[in-house]
């Protein structure tokens, strides 16, 4: 059968934002290509083509949430533009969903899908900086990951930081095209303030460019309206900045099950609603193994001296921690080397909450704790974490001096960006591990002020305002999207132009 889902239907046809169903040829039926069609396509590109019947294609279709185990009609290795725009060009000829995966850090199925041709960009990595007043600029292919760009820039650009995520194995396009924060963001902004361009491969095969002087309004919805759903990004283009200078890590962690952790949490709260804009870092908790490695604690990185972070960490330092360090950094590449990569592997529910500083003074944080302090009476409850990422600073002005962008009003007036995931390794009662994190989820989504596109809940209710926050945000990123996909090549769950897939899949 072929998958039902709805979505915007072509301008022409009913209307420039009307709904329409929409179906899309699935393996097995008249409309896939032939073997001989396969054949001369897999032949005509740079890379290669993986279908079902490979011994490639097992470890191909791997994602890195064990959640999804789903199996796209075909798989295309691309290595170049020239592959991209063929691939689109079977697809079309076909009416083929398209499905786009980089790195595979997609936490929500969305770079995946039964029956889809999924263009993987992993192996698109070329790199290159350019010395243009007023700031060098980073030139990235989507498959770069942020590990590499950041060891390229120490190399190449002595004194300037690239802008990325802190996990070294996350991919640089999709993370900022969802908005992206960064151990960075206080002294930088967010991913989507940095890049100045994209060179995109649009559904119709045509390759345009999007910036501030070209597709300006392409430009807009990329940075913050997510990847996978207005075309197929194979370059991006990012400012430097200059080196921050030395970092010092303060961290201090607290056992998870101590009577006084929520009054803990609490004085993180306040202290950050009071602490200045040169602090950034993240804030942890997790019932993972025994109560002697179950914790509460955080890692707040100090732009200064240790002095000077010591001296405005004083409130909690003076907090009794189980493990207290001072870890000091003469450059951030030295700090964002000995960051562990997060690989994957196993299945996991994730939801995620911007939070201000009134809505942690208010207890959001105990709210992650209560979480990962929950005690159910099942053997299959799942691993139960929390990381917050400390924002405030740039991320709150940065957006005027790039140009407006589609995140989340409540992006910028976060104090932290906290994810919650439930994890498991075997499988188990997955709707039990959804219902755990579900309530929580609810309460901590009516706290706060929208969601994190890049790290999503799955039953997000009304998930194009918890994304984007005004209905006018959205309703322009679905203009966008008619106007450059019309006929609803790519489509993924909870991006712009989909419905509820829960609702819809068939």
């Amino acid at each position: 059968m072929r998958i039902a889902m709805l979505a915007l239907a072509v301008a022409g046809a009913l209307g420039e934002g009307s709904l329409a169903a929409r179906t899309y040829c699935m393996p097995g039926q008249p409309c896939w290509p032939s073997e001989q069609q396969l054949a001369a396509f897999a032949a005509a590109l740079d890379g290669d083509a993986i279908g079902p019947s490979s011994p490639l294609y097992p470890n191909a279709s791997l994602i890195n949430n064990r959640r999804f185990v789903e199996r796209p009609g075909l798989i295309v290795q691309a290595l170049s533009e020239a592959d991209v725009a063929t691939s689109l060009a079977l697809a079309s000829k076909h009416d083929i969903r398209v499905s786009i995966i980089s790195t595979g850090h997609d936490y929500d199925g969305r770079n995946s899908g039964n029956g889809t041709l999924q263009i993987n960009l992993r192996k698109m990595q070329l790199l290159s900086v350019s010395f243009e007043p007023p700031v060098p600029v980073l030139s990235a292919g989507p498959g770069c990951t942020w590990g590499q760009v950041f060891e390229f820039v120490h190399d190449h650009a002595p004194g300037w930081v690239a802008l990325g995520g802190s996990d070294p194995s996350v991919g640089v396009s999709g993370w900022t095209m969802g908005g992206g924060h960064s151990p960075l963001s206080s002294y930088a902004g967010l991913g989507v303030d940095s890049v100045l361009a994209f060179r995109l491969v649009l559904a119709n095969g045509s390759l345009v460019t999007a910036s501030q002087d070209s597709n300006s309004d392409l430009f807009w919805a990329l940075r913050g309206g997510g990847g996978g759903t207005f075309g197929v990004a194979v370059q991006l283009s990012f400012r430097l900045h200059p080196e921050p200078g030395r970092l010092n890590v303060l961290s201090q962690y607290f056992f998870l099950f101590s009577p006084s952790t929520l009054d803990v949490g609490q004085a993180l709260a306040n202290w950050l609603a009071a602490a200045p804009g040169n602090v950034s870092g993240y804030i942890f908790v997790s019932n993972l193994g025994t109560p002697a490695t179950q914790y509460f604690g955080w890692n707040l990185i100090y732009r200064g001296t240790s002095a000077q972070a010591e001296a405005a960490a004083a409130p909690l330092l003076a907090l009794p921690s189980v493990y207290s360090a001072n870890a000091s950094y003469d450059s951030f590449y030295d700090y964002q080397k000995g960051v562990p990569a997060d690989l994957g592997g196993v299945s996991a529910y994730l939801f995620s909450s911007f939070l201000s500083n009134s809505t942690l003074q208010a207890g959001a944080l105990g709210v992650a704790i209560d979480y990962a302090r929950a005690r159910f009476n099942s053997t299959l409850a799942p691993v139960r974490s929390c990381t917050g990422t400390v924002l405030g600073g740039a991320v709150e002005w940065a957006g005027a001096q790039s140009g407006a962008t589609a995140v989340h009003p409540g992006f910028r007036n976060a104090r932290v960006a906290l994810t919650c995931a439930a994890a498991w390794e075997q499988p188990g009662d997955v709707q039990f591990a959804e219902q755990i994190a579900d309530g929580y989820a609810t309460l901590l989504g009516t706290m706060g002020e929208g969601h994190y596109l890049n790290e999503p809940e799955s039953h997000l209710n009304d998930w194009q305002q918890g994304f984007w926050g005004p209905p006018a945000t959205y309703s322009r990123l679905a203009s966008i999207k008619l106007r450059v996909d019309p006929t609803m090549r790519f489509l993924c769950h909870h991006c712009v132009g989909d419905a509820d897939r829960d609702a819809s899949e068939t």
